[in-house]
């Protein structure tokens, strides 16, 4: 189970366990991991967050430059993928925003202070949401170490939105590497 957020530029990600723990760029533009089994990767102006899902999180962005960026949310947990795109969101250096989740996915808001007032001006809704129910396996067979689950027919789309994340980040810097 794990959340996977991406952003374009020019903005910087951020995330926060309920310790205070954070994830993602400090004051000094140098990666500050905090959060036990999280990972942030910067690559040519994309940031990208891998985060275990046993815990809540707040999710925070603030901008770098004028301009518009997309905010992507992956998330895998008790049972429900779940993706959320935000796309052309309008950003300054001032602007500062905040994820708010919801058990009801379309609530899900980004919250933008435009101007860094800490006054939110705007709250927007995911530009396209995916939602997906993971199927519990339908029948079991017991062994002498526990039960291994074996269903009657693989859902090959289930695998492909778990590990498609993952693998377009991986792609994505073996490709940057060779140039």
């Amino acid at each position: 189970e794990s959340i996977i957020i991406s952003s374009g530029s020019p903005v910087n990600i951020h995330a926060y366990d309920s310790l205070g723990r954070h994830i993602g760029m400090d004051k000094n533009n140098e990666i500050e991991s905090e959060i036990p089994g999280a990972i942030f990767i910067e690559e040519d102006g994309h940031q990208f967050i891998y985060l275990p899902s046993n815990q809540t999180y707040n999710y925070k962005v603030e901008g770098t430059e004028n301009g518009t960026f997309s905010l992507t949310f992956n998330e895998e947990k008790d049972g429900n993928y779940r993706v959320l795109s935000y796309s052309n969101v309008s950003v300054s250096d001032k602007t500062k925003m905040e994820f708010k989740s919801s058990k009801n996915i379309i609530k899900s808001t980004l919250s933008i202070d435009e101007n860094g007032d800490d006054i939110i001006d705007d709250e927007i809704y995911p530009y396209s949401v995916f939602e997906r129910k993971i199927k519990k396996p339908e029948e079991t067979q017991k062994t002498t170490k526990g039960i291994i689950y074996a269903p009657k027919r693989f859902n090959k789309l289930w695998l492909l939105l778990l590990i498609m994340p993952i693998l377009a980040i991986i792609i994505f810097l073996i490709v940057r590497k060779k140039y």
